[in-house]
C-alpha cells in the first residue's frame, strides 16, 4: 500500500511525466513557442530585425549614416579643423606640417586639404 505511494510516485509520475509529457505546456510554450518559437521564427520580426537587420546592420553598414556622420564627420570634422585655424593647429600635428603653417595661406591649405580627402 506504501508501494502506491513510491509506485504512483513512478506512475503519478503522471505529475513528472505529464510535466515532461503535459511538457505540452512548457513543449507547447516551446512548439507553440508560436509564442516564443514565433518570435524566434517570426524571428521575422526580431530576425528580420538581425537580417531585415538591414534597418539596425544598415544603421551599422548604413552606417553610412552614422560612419559617414563619423567619417563624412569629414563634414564636421571639416568645420570644425578646416577652420582654418584650429585644424591647422590639430591636423599639423597629425598630418606634421611645418611647425604651425604660419607662412601658409588658409585657401592654399583648404585646397591641399581638398587634394588629399579626394
Amino acid at each position: 500500500m506504501r508501494m502506491e505511494y513510491k509506485w504512483t510516485d513512478k506512475m503519478r509520475m503522471e505529475y513528472k511525466w505529464t510535466d515532461k509529457m503535459r511538457m505540452e505546456y512548457k513543449w507547447t510554450d516551446k512548439m507553440r513557442m508560436g509564442y516564443k518559437w514565433t518570435d524566434k521564427m517570426r524571428m521575422e520580426n526580431k530576425w528580420t530585425d538581425k537580417m531585415r537587420m538591414e534597418y539596425k546592420w544598415t544603421d551599422k553598414m548604413r552606417m553610412e549614416y552614422k560612419w559617414t556622420d563619423k567619417m563624412r564627420m569629414e563634414h564636421k570634422w571639416t568645420d570644425k579643423m578646416r577652420m582654418g585655424y584650429k585644424w591647422t593647429d590639430i591636423m599639423v600635428t597629425e598630418h606634421q606640417y611645418i611647425d604651425k603653417m604660419m607662412t601658409v595661406d588658409k585657401e592654399e591649405l583648404n585646397k591641399s586639404f581638398d587634394k588629399r580627402r579626394i
